[in-house]
């Protein structure tokens, strides 16, 4: 028997909370291990072209990022990853 589910913790940014699939603006989601970020975004039903930054563990990171278990996924729309980016960038203390 392999690993079994992973979960993680996913908050939606700005529009993309009323975009997404029914559901609250922060949400816990399980996926199978070996899964990526693309996984989380189709599962929500968004595409792609909606998701402008994506931030890992509060790392920022693409698609092709591989989600582990206790993963928090921050998810944020073109209009608002320029000010999400620069809030982390004063408050980031490494």
């Amino acid at each position: 028997m392999g690993p079994g589910p992973i979960t993680i913790s996913v908050i939606l940014g700005g529009h993309l909370r009323h975009e997404a699939r029914p559901g609250p603006q922060s949400r816990t989601v399980e996926f199978p291990t070996g899964s990526q970020v693309s996984d989380l975004v189709r599962r929500l039903g968004l595409t792609e072209d909606r998701i402008k930054m994506i931030l890992l563990n509060g790392r920022a990171v693409d698609l092709a990022a591989p989600l582990t278990d206790g993963d928090r996924i921050g998810l944020f729309p073109p209009e608002l990853a320029y000010n999400t980016f620069v809030a982390i960038s004063f408050t980031r203390k490494d």
